[in-house]
């Protein structure tokens, strides 16, 4: 478990980990296909290579891009990462729920309304 005092070059190695997990760096001058993790390794150091992330959540996207950047003295403190996870990631996961259970309601009002005129038209009809 890392501490709250650990050096800001650590949040990179962190983060990569986290995201490693879930992206394979693919050679595109090869076509072996993944790359192998020596050739991961000097393209991170020497090219700035970082993995694509796919995900959806604005703030934590852009705390991954932060605890990569080059330059070890701009990378947040782990005590900024949990500032941001608690807060800002926090906060956007709710409100994005928030819309997603507004749109559900008003889909389901919508379906409710369309099942209320076919049955008033198929009593209409009879």
């Amino acid at each position: 478990m890392f501490a709250l005092s650990c050096a800001k070059g650590d949040a990179y190695g962190a983060f990569a980990a986290t995201v490693e997990a879930e992206n394979t760096f693919i050679d595109e001058d090869n076509d072996k296909g993944a790359m192998s993790s020596a050739s991961v390794m000097a393209k991170v150091a020497n090219d700035d290579l970082r993995p694509h992330i796919s995900i959806s959540i604005k703030s934590l996207k852009s705390l991954i891009k932060r605890c990569w950047t080059s330059t070890a003295s701009r990378r947040p403190t782990f005590e900024k990462i949990l500032s941001v996870l608690e807060v800002r990631i926090r906060d956007e996961v709710f409100s994005s729920a928030d819309k997603m259970q507004k749109d559900l309601q008003e889909n389901a009002e919508k379906e409710e309304a369309v099942k209320k005129k076919t049955i008033q038209r198929a009593r209409a009809d009879v």
